[in-house]
């Protein structure tokens, strides 16, 4: 491939960003200055080399550019990252500050977060960004000033950053006593624009007028996905929309990069072709209209980057016949870092960059040898047409995903496999939908042609959201990365096409050779882990309180057993187990009991993740009834199934795991008995009630059945009696007592 060949000014580029990026990651007080001086050591010799060895004067000077570019590097790290983060760290605490608002981040029911400007701490003046954390009842808006007492602590992750990271979070000490000045309500938009942060806050304003628009059109949910596609904000997409479009690999759609700067411009472009517009002034006008969108995605970072590229190729059009996008490419990145530092920690900038080197490089070569039926007529040249386009997508999605690994591998843990299926299916209908929007926006009031194109949108949306569903919801839709034996096989994919890419070659067939290996290597290691490790396994949780969980895995399967009183700790408890288990998906979600914070639970729960069925307890009265009600409803929505158990029933959560579970609720405390049945090993779960309760000679017998006894803690006695009749203690192996010190307990065993 040879990727630097004849790129001198790529390599730099690369050279920087790299170096950019292990600074960051890996920045230390001690060994930070020896490399620096090390590298400006050898700068030292090659410079001397340069005058003594006339016959290698190129190679030496282009290796004395590459140190200087890591010098550089280095520097421009420290004096951009590393000390305005030490700086920032030394007003950690309770500091009284005055902080300029500059955007809203999130806002929930109870809580919001806004992107500030510090610009006074105590005494000292200061330019730190920061996040301005608000409890409910304080509403800020841009340009608001708010002095106050702030306890300060180090940054926080923001969504709308645009590159800028908030190095502290401020959060209010007492919100009593803030002072916040407003902005004053009579400011023109063209006094807006010239003051602080003023294109960021007028291209906000004009970005929410078109989402309220697109909301009126559509309505909530497909007008939120249209300003998804038009512009990046997801921040009004449910998290069940967020959850679909990554489970399919379709969440490209929505980030505003290559495809959709080339789509909208290079449609607008081709009818001023049409219209005879010259060249240059086509250049000129789309590069003011690309910035004009740039505005309006909120300085989105994967869209600078396609922005600056497509710059850089239309200067190239005005000066020169041909481009090279590869170059482009890396300068439109350095750009970005050298103006945005904080950029390199933007994770959509760094998949953009490495989904669009994938493209114009292994897919420009693998693109070639899909034959164009040039010499065929009629309808078969049109069917030869489509199955080229379908190879075409599908060699795509192909190339930007194995690109992509690496960063599945270490953020995500998992990659969609039907995302090779759903991007050809989808691909026509995106792209449909996204041109339509902005002509939706400009006739949409005018009568009968605004109905009309209003129509096909909303037909379109409805298509995209059914089809993404459906995707997302096909059984193992997506691969997990979480096997042991994962990392190195990325990695060494990951080193094996580096290298063909760097070094020359003459047969381009070579490039299919790492992903052939690592799919193989994948699927021979996958073969002997669900072998070796077949047996299922139950890890028993419980959060340091009353809550308990019984997480039951077998192979790449997960179910749960809740014993919690639902709400957020419940849902962080699931995902959790879901995380440390090599499953993508929960097949099951086994209530053992009603409680009202599960509607809470189970809500959040179906919203981000895959939840195939519900198992729920018949009702006991009324008030449970009620429950039932709610989170039928809610399994309703999402189209999980659920199912009704008796007390007794035995439930199959697994291949080869079994459940069984009886309760008695009486004067407001819950008794329950939960038997998991293994191939050749059971346990017995028994609440601390359970002496008091009817079901005492029913738990009796089933303690009498198993190896393991766990004596939970869930309600409100603290009696955990063991019981020891005759037969009793035959077949016991263990006796776990369980706790509510307030620390974490976990444990885990082989049902087998």
């Amino acid at each position: 491939m040879n990727l630097f060949g004849r790129r001198p000014l790529c390599l730099f580029c690369c050279i920087f960003m790299l170096v950019l990026l292990l600074n960051w990651l890996a920045y230390d007080d001690q060994w930070s200055p020896i490399l620096f001086f090390s590298v400006a050591g050898i700068a030292l010799l090659l410079t001397a080399g340069l005058i003594v060895f006339r016959s290698c004067r190129i190679l030496l000077l282009t290796v004395l550019l590459c140190c200087i570019t890591v010098l550089f590097s280095c520097l421009y790290s420290f004096c951009t990252i590393v000390q305005p983060q030490r700086k920032a760290a030394e007003y950690v605490g309770e500091q009284r500050a005055v902080c300029y608002v500059i955007e809203e981040d999130r806002m929930t029911e109870y809580s919001s977060c806004y992107l500030v400007k510090v610009e006074q701490i105590e005494q000292n003046s200061t330019e730190i960004r920061a996040a301005l954390l608000c409890p409910k009842g304080i509403i800020l808006s841009p340009q608001d000033r708010v002095a106050a007492r702030f306890v300060i602590s180090e940054g926080a992750a923001l969504q709308n950053a645009g590159g800028n990271s908030a190095l502290l979070t401020l959060e209010l000490a007492e919100p009593s006593a803030a002072y916040i000045q407003r902005a004053p309500s009579d400011m023109g938009w063209i006094e807006t624009l010239f003051s602080d942060s003023g294109l960021r806050i007028v291209s906000n304003r004009v970005r929410d007028r078109i989402g309220e628009q697109l909301q009126i059109y559509l309505g909530d949910e497909k007008g939120a996905l249209a300003n998804g596609f038009l512009l990046g904000d997801r921040s009004d997409l449910s998290s069940s929309i967020t959850r679909d479009f990554r489970r399919s690999g379709t969440s490209h759609m929505m980030a505003v990069s290559g495809m959709h700067i080339s789509l909208l411009l290079g449609s607008l472009g081709l009818l001023l072709q049409k219209l005879y517009v010259p060249k240059k002034i086509r250049c000129a006008l789309l590069s003011v209209l690309a910035f004009a969108f740039l505005c309006l995605t909120g300085f989105s970072l994967s869209a600078c980057r396609s922005v600056l590229m497509l710059y850089a190729v239309y200067l190239s059009y005005l000066f020169y016949e041909d481009h090279d996008s590869v170059t482009a490419l890396f300068v439109s990145m350095v750009l970005i870092l050298l103006i945005s530092p904080w950029a390199v920690t933007d994770l959509g900038l760094w998949m953009s960059f490495l989904a669009t080197l994938g493209l114009l490089t292994v897919y420009s070569l693998w693109e070639a040898h899909v034959p164009y039926p040039s010499k065929q007529k009629g309808i078969r040249k049109k069917a030869l047409l489509v199955l080229r386009t379908v190879a075409l997508l599908f060699e795509m999605t192909l190339v930007a995903n194995l690109f992509l690994l690496p960063i599945y591998q270490l953020f995500f843990k998992e990659i969609s496999l039907i995302s090779l299926l759903s991007n050809i299916v989808l691909f026509p209908l995106s792209n449909l939908f996204l041109v339509s929007i902005p002509i939706l926006l400009l006739v949409g009031a005018i009568p009968i042609l605004g109905d009309g194109v209003l129509m096909g949108v909303r037909i379109l949306a409805e298509w995209l959201l059914d089809l993404i569903a459906f995707f997302a919801s096909v059984p193992h839709a997506t691969l997990s990365l979480r096997y042991p034996f994962a990392g190195w096989i990325v990695l060494g994919f990951t080193v094996g096409m580096g290298v063909l890419l760097l070094v020359r070659l003459r047969r381009t067939w070579l490039l299919a050779l790492p992903p052939a290996l690592a799919g193989v290597a994948f699927l021979a290691c996958l073969g002997w882990y669900l072998s070796v490790y077949d047996a299922p396994e139950l890890t028993y949780l419980n959060d340091g309180s009353q809550n308990e969980w019984i997480v039951l895995e077998e192979k790449d399967e997960l179910s749960v057993c809740d014993i919690s009183d639902g709400g957020w700790r419940g849902y962080a408890a699931i995902d959790e187990a879901r995380d440390r288990s090599v499953a993508t998906e929960l097949y099951s979600l086994f209530f053992t009991h009603y409680h009202r914070g599960h509607t809470v639970m189970l809500d959040i729960s179906l919203q981000n993740l895959i939840v195939r069925q519900v198992c729920l307890p018949s009702p006991a009265d009324r008030e449970e009834a009620e429950i039932a009600k709610e989170l039928w409803d809610i399994c309703g929505q999402y189209g999980v199934s659920v199912i009704f158990y008796e007390e007794g029933e035995v439930l199959s959560l697994l291949d080869s795991v079994g459940v069984q579970a009886c309760r008695d609720t009486d004067d407001g405390q819950t008794a329950i008995v939960l038997n998991v049945a293994g191939r050749r090993a059971e346990l017995t779960y028994a609440s601390p009630q359970i002496n008091d309760s009817s079901m005492e000679d029913f738990a009796k017998r089933s303690m009498c059945q198993s190896k393991r006894v766990l004596i939970g803690c869930h309600g409100q006695s603290e009696e955990k009696e063991i019981f020891c009749g005759a037969g009793f203690l035959d077949n016991l192996e263990t006796v776990i007592f369980s706790s509510t010190s307030g620390e974490a307990y976990r444990f885990s065993f082989l049902l087998e």
